[in-house]
């Protein structure tokens, strides 16, 4: 017996246009997850690198890190297979490849302490254009601790009368009489 109900007859109707839509769907979403951009038709292409800031202690290996972006119409976009040159205070200590997120990983082992400037570029790529970062790398020693002070903690608190309650003046407040002399003992 066939029924014949109303119902019956619209969705046998509409599941194949839901059908049809549903592979519009699959279309649409594979058109949008492919580089529309202008400038595919281009050699190469605009990127920016990324360098990591690290922090080490002298003779312990240290991982530099970089990441090659570009700017897309979905947002910002890894480029892999791409080399990336690292340097250390001017000195090339290696080369390493992005891999499909853009990211690049180079081990490094500093042997001096201090603030030393991390420089990666891309320099010879068919796809990219020249382009190159900078990080810090600073390397420490235990024995040396890093001091870190709060400027807000030197700054006076005022009193609101109502409240009575100690309040920080954020903009040009007053510092207090002996933080100077505290930071010169503390360093």
């Amino acid at each position: 017996m066939i029924d014949s109900s109303p119902g019956r007859a619209t969705l046998r109707t509409i599941l194949p246009l839901i059908r049809k839509m549903r592979w519009c769907g699959v279309l649409l979403l594979s058109l949008l997850s492919l580089n529309l951009d202008p400038s595919w038709a281009n050699d190469k292409v605009e990127a920016t690198l990324i360098v990591e800031d690290v922090l080490a202690r002298p003779g312990t290996p240290a991982t530099l890190e970089a990441r090659l972006v570009r700017q897309s119409v979905l947002g910002t976009v890894g480029l892999g297979g791409e080399p990336i040159v690292f340097e250390v205070q001017g000195e090339v200590v290696g080369t390493a490849m992005t891999g499909g997120d853009g990211r690049a990983f180079l081990e490094y082992t500093t042997h001096m302490r201090g603030n030393h400037l991390i420089v990666a570029r891309v320099e010879a790529s068919p796809r990219v254009h020249p382009t190159e970062g900078r990080g810090i790398l600073g390397s420490w020693e235990r024995r040396r601790p890093i001091l870190i002070v709060d400027m807000v903690a030197l700054i006076q608190r005022m009193k609101v009368p109502i409240l009575s309650v100690p309040l920080p003046v954020t903009a040009l407040g007053t510092p207090e009489a002996d933080a100077a002399l505290v930071l010169r003992q503390v360093g």
